[in-house]
C-alpha cells in the first residue's frame, strides 16, 4: 500500500486513489440493505457531517454488530469513491444519506475504539437542518432527515402522536410519530406534558402540496432533552 493521508474531516477525502486514516468517527447507524444485499455504515466526523461506508459481502460479519452503534473510533486503511445517486442507500425510496463520496471498506480497514481518548467536544449528534429549511424544501429528492425542536402542541391517538415542533427561530413543523416502542410511548407522553425538547432521527420528509411534514420510520430514534447546539436556548 502507498502512503496514507491522515485527515480530521470527511471534506478532506478528495483523492479516489489514495489511502486514508481518519482520527475520529462516530458510528451513527448500521443498516443491512436486504434488497441490495449490502451492509452500510453511516459515520459522523468531528464536524458532525455524515458519510456512508460500503462493506463488501465477505466482511459483513465484522461490521454487522449492533454494539458498534454510537461508538467512537479511528478508521484506518480505507479508500474512497464517488457516490452515484442510484446507489445511495434508500429506505422505502427515501435517501438515508447523501454525500459526494463514499468510504470503501476493504480487508485492510481497521476500526479502532477510542473509548479512552474521545476528542473534547465530540458530538453525539449529526448536523440538523433548521425547521424553516425542512418546511420549505421542495427538491424532488425524497430524503430521510433528523429534527430537533420543542413540543408546543400535540394530539394523540393510542400510540400515535401528532406533534408541533418549534425551533429557536420560532418556526414550526408537524411531526407524526407512530409504531413507538412502549418505553417511548411513556416517555413521549411525559415529554408532551412537559413541553420538552426532542431530537428524532431518520424521519421521512414528506412533501404535501402546500406544506412539508415529518413522519417517523421503524429506523427512527427519539432523544429527550438532547445536549446539542441546536437545542440550546430553545
Amino acid at each position: 500500500m502507498s502512503d496514507h493521508f491522515s485527515v480530521e474531516e470527511f471534506s478532506s477525502l478528495t483523492n479516489d486513489g489514495a489511502w486514508y486514516n481518519i482520527i475520529f468517527v462516530k458510528v451513527e447507524f448500521i443498516w443491512h440493505d436486504v434488497d441490495g444485499k449490502r451492509l452500510l455504515v453511516i459515520f459522523l466526523d468531528q464536524h458532525r457531517q455524515k458519510i456512508v461506508a460500503f462493506v463488501p459481502q465477505h466482511l459483513i460479519h465484522k461490521y454487522n454488530d449492533a454494539s458498534l452503534m454510537g461508538g467512537f473510533f479511528s478508521l484506518n486503511h480505507f479508500q474512497i469513491e464517488n457516490l452515484n445517486y442510484l446507489e445511495c442507500p434508500k429506505y422505502q425510496n427515501y435517501v438515508l444519506v447523501w454525500s459526494e463520496k463514499k468510504i470503501v471498506i476493504n480487508e485492510y480497514t481497521k476500526l479502532s475504539s477510542l473509548m479512552l481518548t474521545i476528542p473534547r467536544g465530540a458530538s453525539l449528534y449529526p448536523l440538523v437542518p433548521s425547521i424553516i429549511e425542512l418546511k420549505h424544501d421542495r427538491r424532488p429528492q425524497m430524503d430521510i432527515v433528523d429534527v430537533v425542536g420543542r413540543i408546543i402542541e400535540d394530539k394523540r391517538d393510542r400510540c400515535c402522536f401528532e406533534l408541533s415542533l418549534q425551533d429557536k427561530t420560532g418556526h414550526t413543523i408537524q411531526l407524526f410519530l407512530s409504531a413507538l416502542k412502549p418505553s417511548d410511548v411513556i416517555r413521549s407522553i411525559r415529554a408532551v406534558q412537559q413541553r420538552s425538547i426532542i431530537y428524532v432521527s431518520r424521519l421521512k420528509l414528506v412533501h404535501l402540496p402546500d406544506i412539508n411534514i415529518l413522519k417517523s420510520t421503524e429506523l427512527s430514534t427519539i432523544t429527550y432533552e438532547p445536549d446539542m447546539v441546536e437545542a440550546r436556548d430553545m
